[in-house]
């Protein structure tokens, strides 16, 4: 039975991104994935990035994946994974004074967003039609990643730092020793 400090299940982004940075930090982790890295829900997202939350943990939370995004190609050596082409909010007066304390906040918190004004608006999106529309958030530097790419390279990146992968593995079971989890049980490889 091989030992391991940390088990990882699921090479989805969340996955793949824990076995990356552990594996960084030196501890022995294996990583499972019943299929292939991003075969889940990581591979059919729509992979939007912004930073634009209403709560400042997800902006918090958003902002720092985007910079893991951003420096993936440095880190691993894989292709470019996220792509800017810009997001857009737009709101009516009921939103408009929260929607500016959060864009203030998340300006605080590091991250681009320009807070536009209806011609402000107009002329980024010419042929936008406005009813009803008092302002709009502008994040340049976000738009979309490559989920699949992502964890892919994650993956690939968490196995070049030590870390043993196990693909096209199931989990059977956990196995728990005096109240503590001991291993994970797989079909293909017995106790792990």
């Amino acid at each position: 039975m091989e030992q391991f400090d940390i088990i990882v299940i699921g090479a989805g982004i969340a996955g793949s991104a824990a076995a990356f940075f552990l594996a960084e930090q030196g501890h022995k982790v294996a990583l499972i994935e019943k299929g292939k890295p991003a075969s889940g829900p990581t591979g059919r997202s729509s992979a939007l990035t912004h930073a634009f939350y209403l709560m400042p943990e997800l902006s918090q939370l958003a902002i720092r994946g985007v910079e893991v995004l951003r420096r993936l190609p440095e880190w691993t050596g894989e292709g470019k994974v996220h792509h800017e082409i810009g997001m857009l909010w737009v709101c009516g007066p009921d939103a408009e004074a929260e929607w500016t304390k959060a864009a203030e906040r998340i300006r605080g918190e590091g991250s681009e967003i320009d807070i536009l004004d209806m011609p402000g608006l107009k002329k980024l999106a010419p042929s936008l039609v406005a009813g009803g529309l008092t302002m709009a958030l502008w994040e340049p530097r976000y738009g979309y990643a490559d989920a699949y790419g992502a964890a892919n390279a994650l993956t690939k990146g968490a196995r070049q730092r030590g870390a043993v992968v196990f693909l096209d593995t199931a989990v059977k079971a956990i196995a728990v020793r005096n109240g503590k989890v001991a291993g994970v049980e797989t079909e293909q490889h017995g106790l792990l």
